[in-house]
């Protein structure tokens, strides 16, 4: 960001394509990446990350999927999957919005 110029403010403001969103305590912005980054090597990274993301989802869905591990498993670590599945979900949402920031021309 030390690199970065503001160059619009208000309610208003719509995201520029190519940009990436960032949210502060009373505000959100959007920080163009032309010339800051390399789109193509961050859209591979961020696919990996979709991909790793979308495997541990998997596999805590199929955990959960299973009765045995449901009925057998403490309460308290069937519940530590379920909101691990759920933050994992959260995460992914974060990163799929991020590619689709990327893919933006």
């Amino acid at each position: 960001l030390a690199r970065t110029l503001l160059e619009a403010a208000g309610a208003k403001v719509e995201r520029p394509d190519g940009s990436v969103s960032f949210s502060l305590r009373d505000a959100d912005g959007f920080v163009p990446l032309e010339g800051i980054i390399d789109r193509e090597a961050e859209i591979q990274r961020k696919q990996k990350e979709a991909d790793k993301l979308r495997k541990f989802i998997a596999g805590h869905e199929k955990k959960l999927a299973n009765p045995q591990f449901v009925e057998k498993a403490p309460p308290e670590i069937v519940n530590n999957v379920r909101e691990t599945l759920e933050g994992l979900k959260g995460q992914l949402q974060s990163v799929e919005e991020a590619l689709a920031g990327l893919r933006q021309d």
